[in-house]
């Protein structure tokens, strides 16, 4: 009897304390209990964490007989991870710890275009099969299968992977023919005064455009005169216009000012680019508009007079264009032509002056475009690529084919076009809502503009037809109200930006044909040498993923393909982009979330932002792994752009989410004076973030500018016009006082301090430290482009006590060393490398001791080592 009960009560112990449960086999298995936080080694694996599927999220292409497998878990939480395929078992390498989240990957080698595969994982007494359906039975389990998709091949240029771009927003590099400055802006020539200037010819500026345009707003409101904006003045000071233009709009004129920047002014400044070290530019739109920033094109086939010539003087640049060039094969370079009226639309002819339509055979090269194809001559002749900014999701409501739409009406063959959602509701025209309408002048004498009279009724209609014979000026009229009423679809509610259909064949040919156009050049081929080609070597593309038929990506792709075999196109894609990036479709994009990881690993301090050295190892990693090899090294590594604040001005402006709370209209604590006079430490880290950027995986990027220290919060004011030496003295600068008196901030004597008007003034200068070492690193790159433009990237410190990181780039017998001391004060770093190195940032050498290199850094600063 007491035999039974201690039997009894040894079964009831185990079962209660020790967590065993008995089967039907009567196999009795352990149960772990869940751990409140992951633990290698604890034997319990967080099941819910995994996860992985057949498909571009976690197979990456490498190329035809290679591809990436990846696995996510929970952070911290599995010992080792194995995939099992065929009669094979590979380990996968672990990628670190970043937030909740590890990621495991292995490259295979494919036998076929099918692999059937699973995960085994392992963590202490666990082992875990993890498949299709997943067990703790191998024998359970079922593969997933991947069969090859051979469209996600990546196709990258060879040259895209060895160059260091920089981008140039052409309105504020340099101002090289005062002659062809703005005579107004995206207001139209109807909200401004007749101009009263001449250009050096003695042409008055007011005749380049026709008579009847002039200061013509149904309202009757004008700005007054047009003037662009001085180079060198305050950016925080005002144009006459400016200022009156704020009776009518409330938002920042800085978005709608110029200061004249053109492509002569790039041609001056080549040389410059090329010693610095750039290889690549990207230029932001350079196509025909009204405004600063040329996103509203009006039309794609040509350049901007303003950045060309607004008068044709004759001369040839020394630019051909081929009789036989399918996309333009005359030139219209007449002195004394205006080109704004060239490109204006005419509603008599229902052309612009050139007589062009949307077909290649009636198109012309005006002299603008003739001095865009000179200024990339002269690029390729120094060894650099040029890419412009493709903007084909939508047009500007000047657009040629837009504006044709608008004076034809629904029947025109371009409103199809668009998507016009409303051409003729109508509304009863009664005497309580006549002033509310406003719908305009009277024409004729009989009627105002945007009203029927049909049974006795008035009514208003939201678009008119232009009689035939109405004037010059009744047809402008029209056309404005036109314009102002008819209502479209437009990107994000602008509408200024009415949106293309592109699932109208039309639209597409056209965006096509003219991506030919600029690929090909004037003499209408491609030459075996780039460097004697004079048509342009890809495109960075304008909001591509906005486009709602997705899949003319790519017939565009495969037809300028046909044209340029190497040529490159970078998509604007905020955040990961695998599915986008491929051979079929993007090479690459500009690589924006390379920069969040950088500026959360050294500007960032709060615990929500700030990514410890295994992180930011483990963030960057990740996303590099997560493209093909070879698009990883094509990728643009940027940190700023036209779109987001200054770099120089985010050093000191952390711990914010990436381009969020960075304009001054929506921040006005964002600190948006010089950067040094605020942070002693700010140049050091400019210096340190450069360093990471110019010896990472990926082709960096620079903004215009950055090199040379500039400064300021997201657009308008991270467009300062560019810092030269040669217009020197420009303006102090301005910003309000009372944003860091709040923070008790002890500024330098440089800044003077006017507490009664709550204004601070600095000056604005070229930091030649700044210079300097962009120079220096630009160059190392450049020395060192196979290195650095194709080898392999691998970790070999990630220091959290110290927040240091160190990573060897190699490619065959060449190798370098990146090191750097994140933290706030000296380190010596101690690497497990052996052999003797050249300092390339001091010029000294280094030698390990028994295998170990230390290296002394100073807070915030970094260094390359060469073999």
């Amino acid at each position: 009897m007491k035999k039974i009960i201690l039997v009894m009560a040894t079964i009831s112990f185990l079962i209660a304390g020790c967590n065993f449960t008995v089967k039907k086999e009567k196999k009795i298995t352990k149960i772990a209990k869940r751990p409140s936080r992951p633990a290698k080694g604890d034997s319990y694996i967080f099941i819910r964490r995994l996860e992985h599927k057949p498909n571009n999220d976690f197979v990456v292409v490498n190329n035809e007989k290679n591809i990436r497998i990846m696995l996510k878990s929970r952070s911290n939480d599995v010992e080792k991870v194995s995939i099992v395929y065929g009669n094979k078992e590979k380990e996968m390498t672990t990628l670190g710890a970043a937030g909740m989240y590890e990621h495991y990957y292995v490259n295979i080698d494919l036998d076929s275009p099918d692999i059937s595969y699973y995960f085994k994982l392992i963590d202490g007494n666990e082992t875990y099969y993890y498949g299709k359906k997943s067990g703790n039975s191998k024998d359970k389990v079922t593969n997933f299968k991947y069969h090859l998709n051979k469209d996600m091949v990546p196709a990258m240029p060879e040259w895209a992977k060895k160059v260091v771009w920089y981008q140039i927003f052409a309105d504020r590099f340099r101002n090289g023919n005062p002659d062809n400055d703005p005579i107004y802006n995206e207001y139209g020539p109807q909200s401004f005064e007749k101009p009263t200037g001449e250009l050096s010819d003695g042409t008055a500026k007011a005749s380049l455009i026709p008579e009847e345009r002039w200061n013509s707003r149904a309202d009757g409101w004008n700005a007054g005169q047009f003037t662009i904006n001085k180079w060198t003045s305050n950016w925080n000071s005002d144009e006459p216009w400016e200022v009156k233009g704020r009776e009518k709009y409330d938002w920042d004129h800085g978005n709608t000012r110029h200061y004249g920047g053109d492509l002569q002014g790039v041609i001056e400044k080549l040389d410059y680019l090329k010693s610095l070290g750039v290889t690549a530019i990207w230029f932001n739109p350079v196509f025909y508009a009204e405004s600063d920033h040329k996103y509203d094109a009006a039309d794609f086939r040509h350049i901007a007079p303003s950045f060309g010539v607004i008068e044709e003087t004759g001369e040839k640049y020394g630019i051909e264009v081929n009789k036989d060039n399918k996309y333009g094969a005359k030139l219209s370079n007449k002195k004394g032509n205006s080109e704004y009226k060239l490109l204006s639309y005419d509603i008599k002819t229902g052309k612009n002056g050139l007589g062009e339509t949307s077909d290649p055979s009636t198109w012309v090269w005006t002299e603008s475009d003739i001095i865009a194809a000179k200024m990339i001559k002269e690029a390729h002749k120094r060894g650099m690529r040029v890419i412009f900014d493709g903007v084909f999701n939508h047009t500007g409501n000047e657009f040629w084919a837009f504006t044709q739409a608008i004076i034809e009406g629904p029947t025109s063959k371009y409103a199809s076009w668009y998507k016009f959602t409303d051409w003729s509701k109508v509304k009863e025209y009664t005497k309580e809502n006549v002033e509310k309408w406003n719908p305009g002048v009277k024409y004729n004498g009989k009627s105002k503009i945007g009203v029927y009279e049909k049974d006795n009724i008035k009514y208003r209609t939201r678009w008119v037809a232009t009689p035939k014979n109405a004037t010059p000026k009744e047809k402008w009229e029209i056309y404005l109200w036109n314009k102002d009423n008819v209502n479209y679809n437009s990107w994000w509610g602008f509408r200024s930006l009415p949106k293309l259909d592109h699932f109208n064949k039309e639209v597409g040919k056209h965006i096509i044909n003219i991506s030919k156009k600029w690929l090909l050049g004037p003499d209408g081929k491609v030459s075996s040498d780039f460097k004697n080609d004079d048509g342009i070597d890809g495109f960075r593309l304008d909001v591509p993923l906005d486009i709602e038929d997705q899949s003319f990506w790519l017939r565009w792709k495969k037809a300028i393909r046909e044209v340029k075999s190497d040529v490159y196109t970078s998509a604007e894609i905020w955040g990961q982009a695998r599915d986008h990036v491929y051979g079929k479709k993007f090479d690459a994009v500009m690589n924006y979330e390379f920069a969040k990881y950088l500026l959360n690993y050294v500007v960032d301090t709060g615990k929500r932002n700030k990514l410890k050295a295994s992180e930011f190892k483990a963030s960057e990693n990740t996303l590099f792994l997560g493209y093909a090899d070879s698009t990883a090294r094509g990728m643009q590594n940027l940190m700023d752009s036209h779109d987001t604040d200054r770099l120089f001005s985010m050093i000191i402006n952390p711990n914010r989410e990436y381009d969020r709370n960075n304009r001054i209209n929506e921040n006005r604590s964002y600190r948006a004076v010089r950067p040094d006079l605020y942070d002693t430490m700010a140049i050091n880290k400019l210096k340190l973030i450069s360093l990471i950027q110019m010896t990472y995986e990926g082709s960096p990027m620079i903004y215009y500018g950055d090199e040379v220290g500039i400064w300021g919060p997201d657009d308008p004011m991270d467009r300062k016009p560019m810092l030269w030496k040669d217009y020197m003295p420009y303006e102090k600068e301005t910003d309000e006082y009372g944003k860091y008196k709040k923070k008790n901030i002890q500024f330098s004597k440089d800044v003077e301090i006017d507490e009664a008007n709550n204004v601070i003034k600095y000056n604005v200068k070229i930091n030649k430290d700044i210079y300097n070492w962009y120079k220096k690193l630009m160059n190392i790159r450049d020395e060192n482009v196979d290195l650095f433009g194709l080898g392999e990237l691998k970790y070999i410190l990630s220091d959290d006590s110290n927040d240091s990181i160190a990573y060897v780039r190699s490619y065959k017998k060449k190798k370098a060393i990146v090191v750097v001391n994140n933290s706030s004060k000296e380190e010596t770093l101690k690497l497990k490398i052996d052999g003797k190195y050249k300092d390339l940032i001091n010029g000294k050498m280094v030698e390990d001791i028994d295998g170990i290199l230390e290296i002394k850094l100073p807070a915030k600063t970094g260094t390359i080592l060469m073999k």
